[in-house]
């Protein structure tokens, strides 16, 4: 996949700003979903503070690990070079740079911790 997205970088240059403001929000809206979710499970069932945090991180970047092949295979005339270089390029970053830093300190905020 990574040779077809490197022959097929040029094609990038047409739709590559709206990838990148993909790749910048979605692993933040994910984690944030997730966020929620284990907040709730906190709430009901004593989820941990570490469990929310994970699961907020995992939703966070599971675009990153399964987006690529589950395009490759659902639409294979899509371009490699925009999925891939997205999702690597950008959302892993983002994800884990600004992502779990974010999440610790608002499950810091809301559970005391």
């Amino acid at each position: 996949m990574g040779m077809e997205a490197t022959a097929r970088i040029g094609e990038l240059r047409k739709v590559a700003q709206w990838y990148a403001v993909y790749a910048f929000v979605a692993p933040l809206l994910h984690g944030f979903i997730a966020f929620g979710l284990g907040m709730i499970a906190h709430y009901v069932t004593g989820f941990s503070f570490g469990g929310v945090v994970i699961l907020a991180v995992i939703a966070a970047s599971s675009s990153d690990i399964s987006g690529p092949p589950t395009l490759r295979a659902g639409i294979p005339k899509a371009n490699p070079s925009a999925y891939i270089g997205s999702s690597t390029a950008v959302g892993t970053p983002v994800a884990l740079a600004l992502g779990i830093p974010l999440y610790i300190a608002l499950a810091q905020a809301l559970m005391g911790s």
